[in-house]
């Protein structure tokens, strides 16, 4: 099946498809970074480095993916003004794909705004170490199979005793700048998915130059045995996002941005969920607009 991917920022929604052997022939972002990403680990595939509204001409697909930009309506924006237009976008182009099925993925939010069916699914309980909702909307029946939840302990292999810290913002994660435990799926990672920090038990008090002064004293108060406290690493919010460690990233794109892309991308054992009951979904319901 012929995919196209639109605001494929990184790659993590055409990742899942690739996995389930399908054909991702075209993608589309407006931002360099995120396209030569995406060039970088699809070197097979149609790129396009451009304004969705400025698209005119496209390949015929079966299938339309993508996640148009969520600060418009996103909860933990301060940026949200409810505007759909790259929304209607994304519609306007699975038209003119000739695309016959679609799948759009953005936060829970935007199914206030617009009059389309979809499933909200946790990443979590698709092998994910991190809890993090979407909503898949689609004119398909979606029905993809749960698998097992993975905790940070495990998926960073982290030593016993360790905990996470958020210096983020407040409206950004429910447990502020108190500990998270490793035992169980990660808080939601966002666009500053780098603002957690690990602290692991050490022989003495080690604070990385790259820690967050608030996290440091936040550690000065509050622990009593010698820690190890430092910024989780790209290749980290990887492993939390649902990504192969192996992903590649151009040489000049600096860690912090390369947290910021992971932040913002569909996680790839999602996505590879959904398309690996694709084709029995197809034979399914069609809910069609078209």
């Amino acid at each position: 099946m012929r995919v196209a991917d639109l605001f494929c920022g990184m790659g993590g929604f055409s990742e899942g498809f690739k996995q389930a052997d399908y054909d991702i022939v075209y993608a589309n972002d407006i931002e360099k970074d995120c396209i030569d990403i995406f060039k970088l680990n699809n070197p097979e595939t149609e790129v396009v480095c451009k304004d969705v509204k400025e698209i005119k001409e496209v390949p015929k697909v079966d299938l339309v993916i993508g996640s148009p930009p969520c600060q418009p309506f996103s909860i933990a924006s301060y940026a949200k003004n409810y505007d759909t237009t790259l929304v209607k976008e994304f519609f306007r182009l699975v038209k003119l794909f000739e695309a016959k099925y679609w799948i759009m993925e953005n936060v829970i939010y935007l199914n206030k705004l617009i009059d389309e069916k979809g499933v909200t699914l946790d990443s979590a309980d698709f092998g994910v170490p991190q809890k993090r909702k979407r909503k898949f909307f689609s004119n398909i029946l979606l029905r993809p199979e749960k698998t097992f939840n993975v905790n940070v302990k495990d998926a960073l292999r982290l030593k016993k005793g360790s905990y996470l810290l958020d210096s983020r913002m407040a409206h950004f994660n429910v447990n502020g700048r108190e500990p998270i435990s490793i035992n169980k799926p990660a808080p939601t990672l966002t666009t500053k998915c780098n603002g957690f920090h690990i602290i692991e038990p050490s022989n003495k008090f080690i604070f990385e130059t790259n820690t967050a002064k608030s996290m440091r004293e936040w550690i000065a108060k509050n622990e009593k045995k010698p820690v190890h406290i430092r910024r989780i690493s790209a290749r980290e919010c990887l492993i939390l996002q649902g990504f192969d460690v192996n992903y590649k990233f151009p040489d000049n794109i600096k860690e912090g941005m390369k947290c910021k892309y992971i932040g913002n991308s569909v996680c790839p054992p999602v996505s590879n969920a959904i398309a690996k009951n694709l084709s029995n979904d197809i034979k399914g319901s069609i809910n069609s607009w078209l």
